[in-house]
Parts: C-alpha cells; structure tokens; sequence
C-alpha cells in the first residue's frame, strides 16, 4: 500500500519501508532510472513511489545512496534505519 500526502509518499517493498521527501526531491531521476518499477518522476518532475513492484532490495538501497538530496529514506518495517547517505557515500547498519 502506498501512502501519499502533499510533502511525502511511502510504502513497504520488500520488508522495508521507503519514504520519498517531496520538498527535498530535486527531480535528478536517478531512482527511476535504478528502480523504475518503484519510482517515477511526476509531472513536476518530482519522484513518487508507484506502488508495490518487482524490485530488490538491492535496487532500493542504491536508489537512496544514489539520490543526492537524500529525499528517500529506508528503514526496515519496525522502524530501523537501515541506510544513511553521508556525502554521497551510504553506511550501511548490520541488519
């Protein structure tokens, strides 16, 4: 299920809950260029998520090292970070 308001969307992909900021989005594109079956830019050249999808895990943690704003979060389903983007560069927690 994705969840949508004016500032943010988010939903839960492969045991992990990602959030997309809708004012830190810049419009680069690189998460729908990685993950196309999980974001899109909209008309306004701002990414959301579309919906459950056949992405990897994987896909979904370089969409959020890859994003240069940091404006998608990933946390695991009970709330842990499970990856912060510092500089461009990701640090990832044992999970």
């Amino acid at each position: 299920m994705t969840v949508t308001n004016k500032t943010a969307n988010s939903t839960n992909v492969c045991g992990l809950r990602i959030t997309v900021d809708h004012d830190q989005c810049i419009g680069i594109g690189s998460c729908e260029v990685i993950a196309a079956g999980l974001f899109r830019l909209n008309g306004e050249r701002v990414a959301e998520l579309i919906g459950d999808a056949e992405v990897s895990r994987e896909e979904v943690l370089e969409a959020a090292m890859e994003c240069p704003v940091e404006a998608i979060s990933v946390e695991t389903e009970e709330g842990d970070c499970l990856a912060t983007v510092l500089d461009s560069h990701a640090v990832f927690s044992a999970a």
